[in-house]
């Protein structure tokens, strides 16, 4: 399933340590294949730019489609449609953007996510009290 892909693409991309960062690459690698996303990071690193910047990595998955980078040594995967990759990563980011301004604004005055103990909760009669929204979740952390 997606969700076990994700999970498993997280793990991967581990050494990137801000969770932003390594978020787009979790969505570039779901989208277009971790091997060449992998191959972008290689090229960033060979060039001399930082290959756990996603801003950095994501020209090199645009160059993915010429042959003077996907013939490099250093590509094991080959040619790819990277601006199909680069628009899906700035896609989904900017709807994630909107959705977190939309729940920050959403929440009463003088209050942060941070604040809530418990998170928000679902109950019903046929489940378990379910926290949807954590106060430790790193997607809806406000930053200040």
């Amino acid at each position: 399933t997606a969700a076990r892909i994700i999970q498993k693409l997280e793990g991967r991309f581990s050494m990137i340590r801000n969770d932003m960062e390594r978020k787009k690459f979790v969505l570039a690698a779901y989208n277009g294949g971790y091997g060449h996303i992998s191959d972008a990071m290689a090229l960033a690193r060979k060039y001399g730019r930082n290959p756990y910047l996603w801003s950095d990595v994501s020209m090199f998955v645009l160059r993915l489609s010429e042959p003077r980078y996907y013939k490099d040594p250093v590509v094991k995967c080959g040619y790819m449609v990277g601006s199909e990759t680069f628009n899906y990563v700035n896609s989904v980011m900017g709807r994630w953007g909107g959705y977190h301004s939309v729940l920050h604004n959403a929440m009463p005055k003088g209050v942060s996510l941070s604040d809530l103990d418990g998170g928000y909760h679902k109950k019903n009669r046929f489940s378990k009290k379910q926290n949807i929204i954590a106060k430790d979740d790193s997607l809806f952390t406000v930053k200040r």
